[in-house]
């Protein structure tokens, strides 16, 4: 089972491919099958069906069988999640620290003396 910023992350990452973002503007005005699909992208059906089907296994839009044809519509309780969980990770409230240790020393704090100067400059 995937945590919030998991989620977040793959959908993001599904998002950052032009076409799909098109896709998506396109369904915003309505239900469309793969051939509208197409010829309002000018993408080729093969290449439309293959995003398509990343993101309807994403969650992000649903697909509904309508005689011969599949029509496509946005699942709009997952874009509302997912916006919401960007929100709240990047709104003014978040308190994020200052200035931490690195991990990695913390823990070597606990078996020996970790110098100031050692932790202030990690790069790992």
């Amino acid at each position: 089972m995937k945590n919030g910023t998991d989620e977040i992350t793959g959908i993001l990452k599904l998002l950052s491919v032009r076409t799909r973002i098109k896709i998506l503007e396109l369904l915003k005005k309505g239900d469309l099958c793969v051939n509208a699909l197409s010829a309002g992208l000018d993408v080729t059906q093969g290449a439309v069906s293959q995003h398509l089907r990343l993101i309807r296994e994403a969650g992000i839009i649903k697909a509904e069988k309508r005689g011969c044809y599949v029509h496509y519509s946005l699942n709009g309780k997952i874009l509302a999640k997912c916006f919401k969980e960007i929100e709240k990770f990047f709104s003014p409230e978040t308190k994020f620290p200052e200035k931490r240790k690195c991990m990695r020393h913390e823990e070597k704090a606990g078996r020996f003396r970790v110098k100031k100067e050692q932790t202030d400059g990690c790069r790992r």
